[in-house]
């Protein structure tokens, strides 16, 4: 019972993230491509922590999209984080 719980707050909390982010980058991104760039940055980069999508991944990405950065509609949301990312990384050399 408590995996469930803890599963739908989460999901809630995504599904908050996302909306905050579609607005933030006033509409710019597909919900497809926000989705496969959320996923893929919450699994592989930010290891399951929210706050840190939420925080540095989506922020800069939006902060980017804002400016005019418009790769992300060739790759579909894909792989497109790494153009952004400015934290010193413990896992890359």
């Amino acid at each position: 019972m408590l995996v469930i719980v803890l599963y739908q707050k989460k999901r809630g909390i995504f599904t908050d993230i996302f909306y905050l982010y579609k607005n933030e980058m006033e509409d710019e991104i597909t919900d497809d491509e926000l989705l496969h760039l959320m996923k893929e940055q919450f699994e592989l980069l930010c290891f399951g922590d929210l706050d840190y999508l939420e925080g540095t991944c989506l922020a800069d990405f939006a902060q980017a999209v804002r400016a005019g950065y418009e790769g992300y509609q060739q790759s579909g949301g894909y792989g497109e984080y790494a153009c952004f990312d400015v934290e010193k990384r413990w896992d890359f050399d």
